[in-house]
Formats: C-alpha cells, structure tokens, sequence
C-alpha cells in the first residue's frame, strides 16, 4: 500500500496534513463567501443592482432566483438602517 506522504518542492508533506487539507475542503466545498463590503441595505434588490450584472466589478452570481442574500453569505459589517 502507498504512502499518503509526498513533496511539494522542497517540504515534505505529512500523511497528517494532506487529511486536515481534503477535511477543509469538504467542509468549505459548499460555502458561501463572506461580503467583502460595507452594505448599506439587507434587501435582495440592493445586491442585485451590481452583482446582476457585474456593476463597479462586482462577482456576477449564478443565482439570482434566490430571494435573500444574507442567509448564506456572511456579513461582515452591520448596514446602515
């Protein structure tokens, strides 16, 4: 049976190391990302007037069918209400 260790340049990788990084990408494999922004309101249209259509650079998202934002993506400032 073969070694789950190896190299990567010039490190070895322990057994230990390679099952912590597959663990930590089954868990964040379905995560959504955190807003990476100040957000001035929690309701659907505001994200969806920039990230609809990719407005000052915003990520166009792939699920615009979806009635909230804030369940899945984390905010990282409270909005100004």
């Amino acid at each position: 049976m073969g070694s789950l260790a190896g190299y990567a340049g010039d490190r070895m990788i322990s057994r230990r190391s390679i099952v912590m990084a597959l663990a930590l990408a089954v868990v964040c494999a379905g995560c959504a990302p955190a807003v990476s922004h100040q957000i001035e309101s929690t309701s659907v249209e505001s994200c969806r007037s920039c990230h609809q259509t990719g407005a000052s650079a915003a990520p166009v998202v792939s699920h615009a069918d979806r009635e909230t934002c804030l369940n899945c993506h984390d905010s990282k400032s409270e909005p100004e209400r």
